[in-house]
Parts: structure tokens; sequence; C-alpha cells
């Protein structure tokens, strides 16, 4: 009867921890898409907002409208890099899911591309390669 006991509180306590770890990979999960959607949304905003205003300078100024075109391209390119993470992230849990041990390693090496690309978009919504450069132009 004792090991019956023993049996079923660890049984009962493989369920907690199985739980826990369930609910931690959600919500890692659900970190990981909203800071795509992050940058997406900001590095697109960006995109937008700086397409408009050198809409406005072209009628004004139009020989400094190719200094915004760097600029512009870069904020592009962190929206579709966002599209790209995105896609990388669905391909490595695509891997992750697969029961052989290569198509796990295939996963894990993505989930690390995913994460480097990340980075990349990040840098002009900081204003590291825009904002200062684009504020000396005017």
């Amino acid at each position: 009867m004792e090991h019956k006991a023993q049996l079923s509180a660890w049984i009962e306590g493989q369920k907690s921890q199985h739980n826990f770890d369930l609910e931690m990979f959600k919500s890692v999960i659900a970190a990981g898409q909203g800071a795509i959607r992050t940058i997406f949304a900001m590095n697109s905003g960006a995109a937008v907002a700086l397409l408009a205003f050198t809409g406005h300078l072209a009628q004004f100024r139009p020989d400094q409208v190719p200094t915004f075109a760097w600029t512009l391209l870069r904020f592009t390119a962190g929206a579709f890099l966002a599209g790209l993470i995105s896609g990388t992230t669905y391909l490595s849990q695509w891997f992750f899911a697969g029961e052989k041990e290569p198509y796990r390693n295939a996963g894990f090496w993505l989930n690390i591309a995913a994460i480097a690309l990340g980075w990349r978009p990040m840098a002009p919504s900081f204003g590291a390669c825009g904002g200062r450069w684009m504020c000396s132009c005017i």
C-alpha cells in the first residue's frame, strides 16, 4: 500500500512538472511572437513615416530625397526580415517536432538563425543606423 501511495505521488509530481514545462514553453512562444510583431511594427511603421516625410520633402527640396533612400531601405529590410524570422521560427518548431535526432538538430540551428536574424532589424529601430544620420541630413 505504501508503494502505491509513493507511486501515485510521483505520478502527480510528474504531471505537475509536465504542465509547468508546457506552460513555460507556451509563454516563450508567446514572447517570441510578440517580439516578431514588435520588430515588424517598428520597422514598417518607421518606413511608412519616412516615406511620407520623403514625399513631403520632395515638394520643397527634391535634391534631398536620395539622401533618405538608404535609411528607408534599412527600415524596409527590417520589416522583410521580420517576415523571414517568422518563417524561420515556424520551420524550427516543425523540425523540433520530428522524431529523429537530425531533425531536432536542424530545429535547433534554425532557432539560432531566427534569433540571429532578430537582432538585425532592431538596429535601425533604435536609431543606430537611421535616426541620427537622418537628422544630420536635414
